[in-house]
């Protein structure tokens, strides 16, 4: 998605009504990614995209928030490109930086030894010594403030890509790049590392009994509770409704009471779909729990298989290294 818009004042605010209106049309919520989504439509820029939508009105399709997500990700990838773009700048900038270092050095010795051959022409060498330190002095902070400005914007659009539109919470990009830095922390700091995967009940089902709004509302409320755990806690979302939590706890922590807790504040999630409605009732969630010990792999391929052992059940599962330990 664009982060600024380069188009005429009357341009954006002719676009802007027209992407309200379109919302209002299909019904969909007044966030941050849908009025974007409607916004790339009212520009007409992407023709695949606004085809997709033209053809979604001519059939009369709900709109529901992961559409909105899903479309994001299928049609405005510009963002990926960008991160490529900028670890490709900045590795230029630290090779063009290094470059021009060594340049400098090999002057400075090329000047050093002709004033040892030469000291009658002291006053001279030594002003084009001078002359090669403001030169060195320039580049080198030229060359950190492009580096600098680079690592800010490979970070700011790290931190896009690597978040959850619909939840805010950190995707599996951002897992596999920070997951292995927590194991190894929590290691190094005598604690325990304790992993555990989240998946809703029959989600499918529910998206189809209550509709996609309250599904889009289950989610973030999954999400919500997982991001208010407190300090030592790590949530990511996963696809679809699964989830991934990563707890650091202390050696003695009764782990699995805690656990036990988190699934408990999780199944117990509900809501009312107005007030003249009876609440719609609360959905079961899996969870599967282990323990990291030696590899990292390891530990996810055996929540993986636990999950898919006991998916739909509305259980809570310990691995055998934690069934062992409590």
């Amino acid at each position: 998605m664009r982060i600024a818009y380069l188009h005429k004042p009357e341009e954006m605010l002719v676009a802007h009504k027209l992407a309200l209106n379109m919302m209002l049309a299909m019904n969909a919520n007044p966030n941050p990614v849908n009025y974007h989504l409607f916004y790339e439509y009212a520009l007409a820029e992407n023709a695949p995209f606004n085809r997709f939508i033209d053809e979604m009105r001519e059939k009369n399709e709900l709109w529901s928030d992961i559409l909105g997500v899903r479309l994001t990700e299928r049609f405005f990838k510009e963002q990926e490109r960008n991160i490529a773009s900028c670890e490709q700048e900045l590795m230029s900038a630290i090779s063009e930086m290094s470059d021009n270092v060594s340049g400098h050095v090999d002057k400075h010795f090329e000047l050093a030894q002709l004033l040892e051959s030469n000291p009658e022409k002291a006053p001279i060498i030594s002003a084009h010594l001078k002359k090669a330190n403001r030169l060195l002095s320039h580049d080198v902070k030229d060359g950190q403030m492009r580096i600098q400005a680079t690592r800010a914007r490979l970070i700011e659009h790290k931190q896009t890509t690597m978040t959850d539109l619909l939840t805010r919470l950190r995707n599996e990009i951002h897992l596999k790049e920070f997951l292995p830095v927590i194991a190894k922390r929590s290691r190094s700091d005598e604690k325990r590392l304790v992993l555990a995967m989240i998946d809703i009940d029959n989600f499918t089902d529910y998206n189809s009994q209550h509709g996609h709004r309250l599904g889009d509302s289950l989610l973030r409320s999954y999400a919500k509770t997982l991001s208010s755990l407190g300090e030592g806690s790590y949530a990511w979302r996963l696809d679809g409704d699964g989830f991934l939590l990563a707890m650091v706890l202390n050696a003695n922590a009764e782990v699995k009471s805690i656990i036990k807790g988190v699934h408990s504040q999780l199944a117990s999630i509900h809501f009312k779909q107005s007030d003249d409605r009876d609440a719609v009732a609360q959905q079961s969630v899996t969870m599967v729990a282990d323990v990291f010990t030696e590899n990292l792999e390891n530990t996810l391929n055996s929540l993986f298989n636990l999950m898919e052992k006991h998916r739909n059940r509305g259980s809570m599962i310990f691995s055998s290294n934690l069934n062992e330990d409590q």
